[in-house]
């Protein structure tokens, strides 16, 4: 590349303002304690719950950074479906249930259909801590897709920035961290959330 080109992209950077997010509760499930500041704080305490960033328009996300650290008071145990912190991109696809489906529909998923905005969903692809490097699971018709990208540094800290190969507008974001499962006790801290929008 000559100093006459360049890539023409802007970089979102996602406030941590409670205004700006959806903090929800799965029906059976104690919810996490969810905190705004200048970072973001997930207390997980044998909990789950989904958090959601809606975007005013979808848009075309190029790559994702994430800055974190993770405190443990009781870790997670091996082969359990629960994760430490895993962020999800929502995409726009084809699933549009009918008005009747929709009655049988988890709240969660019900949000996720007002997150398109009329637009239907195609998969949610999250990148995070733990699990298999890659795994795909469904939910109706909507696919989610898991992938291990970074582990956990010594002092509790991560950060990973990975670039993006799908080419579908995304809608928002899900953030994920469950302990539920394996009754585990932790607190997952979001520093930033930056995205490279082309």
């Amino acid at each position: 590349m000559n100093k006459w080109q360049s890539i023409l992209f802007s970089v979102l950077i996602i406030p941590m303002d409670p205004a700006k997010w959806l903090d929800l509760k799965y029906s059976k499930l104690k919810k996490n304690d969810v905190k705004f500041s200048k970072e973001l704080s997930i207390s997980v305490d044998q909990s789950a719950s989904p958090l959601f960033y809606v975007f005013d328009k979808s848009k075309s996300i190029s790559n994702i950074e994430v800055e974190g650290s993770i405190n443990i008071d009781e870790e997670i145990k091996e082969n359990i479906d629960d994760r430490y912190f895993q962020i999800g991109l929502i995409y726009e696809g084809d699933y549009k249930p009918n008005s009747f489906v929709k009655i049988f529909l988890p709240e969660w998923m019900k949000t996720l259909i007002k997150v398109g905005k009329g637009k239907g969903l195609g998969s949610v692809h999250f990148y995070g801590i733990g699990g298999d490097k890659k795994v795909k699971q469904k939910v109706r018709d909507l696919k989610l897709i898991f992938e291990n990208v970074v582990s956990i540094n010594k002092d509790g800290s991560f950060k990973f920035s990975k670039t993006l190969s799908k080419k579908d507008k995304v809608l928002g974001l899900w953030l994920r961290s469950d302990g539920d499962e394996s009754k585990a006790k932790f607190q997952t801290i979001i520093k930033s959330i930056k995205l490279e929008s082309n």
